[in-house]
Protein backbone atom coordinates (compact mmCIF):
# COMPACT_ATOMS: atom_id res chain seq x y z
CA UNK A 1 0.00 0.00 0.00
CA UNK A 2 1.50 3.30 -1.05
CA UNK A 3 0.53 6.82 -1.85
CA UNK A 4 -1.93 7.51 -4.64
CA UNK A 5 -0.21 8.51 -7.89
CA UNK A 6 0.41 12.23 -8.29
CA UNK A 7 0.62 13.04 -4.57
CA UNK A 8 3.67 14.13 -2.67
CA UNK A 9 4.66 13.25 0.87
CA UNK A 10 3.08 16.11 2.78
CA UNK A 11 0.97 19.06 1.78
CA UNK A 12 1.91 22.65 2.45
CA UNK A 13 0.46 23.90 5.72
CA UNK A 14 -2.46 26.28 5.37
CA UNK A 15 -2.49 29.59 7.29
CA UNK A 16 -4.97 28.08 9.78
CA UNK A 17 -2.59 25.18 10.45
CA UNK A 18 0.35 27.55 10.94
CA UNK A 19 -1.70 29.65 13.37
CA UNK A 20 -2.78 26.55 15.31
CA UNK A 21 0.81 25.33 15.70
CA UNK A 22 2.01 28.80 16.73
CA UNK A 23 -0.81 29.08 19.27
CA UNK A 24 -0.07 25.67 20.76
CA UNK A 25 3.61 26.55 21.02
CA UNK A 26 3.42 30.11 22.30
CA UNK A 27 0.20 30.23 24.33
CA UNK A 28 -0.17 26.63 25.52
CA UNK A 29 3.62 26.30 26.01
CA UNK A 30 3.72 22.97 24.16
CA UNK A 31 6.90 21.62 22.67
CA UNK A 32 7.31 20.25 19.14
CA UNK A 33 6.88 16.62 20.28
CA UNK A 34 3.54 17.36 21.97
CA UNK A 35 2.32 19.34 18.96
CA UNK A 36 3.37 16.49 16.66
CA UNK A 37 1.44 13.99 18.78
CA UNK A 38 -1.71 16.17 18.82
CA UNK A 39 -1.76 17.41 15.23
CA UNK A 40 -0.02 14.63 13.32
CA UNK A 41 2.21 17.06 11.40
CA UNK A 42 5.84 16.19 10.74
CA UNK A 43 8.59 17.60 13.01
CA UNK A 44 9.88 19.71 10.12
CA UNK A 45 6.46 21.24 9.45
CA UNK A 46 6.19 22.12 13.14
CA UNK A 47 9.69 23.63 13.28
CA UNK A 48 8.90 25.69 10.19
CA UNK A 49 5.62 26.95 11.65
CA UNK A 50 7.24 27.88 14.98
CA UNK A 51 10.09 29.79 13.27
CA UNK A 52 7.71 31.63 10.95
CA UNK A 53 6.79 35.12 12.17
CA UNK A 54 3.33 35.40 10.58
CA UNK A 55 0.88 32.63 9.71
CA UNK A 56 0.40 33.88 6.16
CA UNK A 57 1.89 32.03 3.22
CA UNK A 58 4.27 34.11 1.13
CA UNK A 59 3.63 34.61 -2.56
CA UNK A 60 5.70 32.22 -4.61
CA UNK A 61 8.41 33.93 -6.56
CA UNK A 62 9.74 33.00 -9.94
CA UNK A 63 10.40 34.27 -13.38
CA UNK A 64 7.78 36.81 -14.42
CA UNK A 65 5.58 35.86 -17.36
CA UNK A 66 6.62 37.04 -20.80
CA UNK A 67 4.49 39.93 -22.00
CA UNK A 68 5.52 40.86 -25.55
CA UNK A 69 2.59 43.25 -25.93
CA UNK A 70 3.77 45.48 -23.07
CA UNK A 71 4.77 48.77 -24.73
CA UNK A 72 7.16 49.70 -21.93
CA UNK A 73 9.71 46.97 -22.71
CA UNK A 74 12.70 47.90 -24.87
CA UNK A 75 12.08 44.92 -27.15
CA UNK A 76 8.51 46.05 -27.82
CA UNK A 77 9.67 49.60 -28.55
CA UNK A 78 12.22 48.31 -31.09
CA UNK A 79 9.63 46.09 -32.75
CA UNK A 80 7.16 48.96 -33.05
CA UNK A 81 9.84 51.24 -34.48
CA UNK A 82 10.92 48.63 -37.05
CA UNK A 83 7.31 47.98 -38.01
CA UNK A 84 6.64 51.65 -38.75
CA UNK A 85 9.81 51.90 -40.87
CA UNK A 86 8.95 48.81 -42.94
CA UNK A 87 5.47 49.97 -43.93
CA UNK A 88 5.51 51.58 -47.38
CA UNK A 89 4.23 55.09 -47.65
CA UNK A 90 0.89 55.43 -49.45
CA UNK A 91 1.46 56.15 -53.13
CA UNK A 92 -0.68 58.00 -55.59
CA UNK A 93 -3.65 56.04 -56.77
CA UNK A 94 -3.52 55.07 -60.38
CA UNK A 95 -6.54 56.04 -62.46
CA UNK A 96 -8.98 53.20 -62.79
CA UNK A 97 -9.02 51.43 -66.12
CA UNK A 98 -12.22 51.98 -68.06
CA UNK A 99 -14.00 49.21 -69.80
CA UNK A 100 -14.41 49.62 -73.55
CA UNK A 101 -17.90 50.67 -74.51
Amino acid sequence: MGRPPGTSGRSQLKPEDLLRIQTLNRDAKMGPKEIERITGYSPYQIKYAIRKKTPTIAKRTGRPPKNPGDPSTPKAKKAKQAKTQEQPQPTEQLPEAREPA
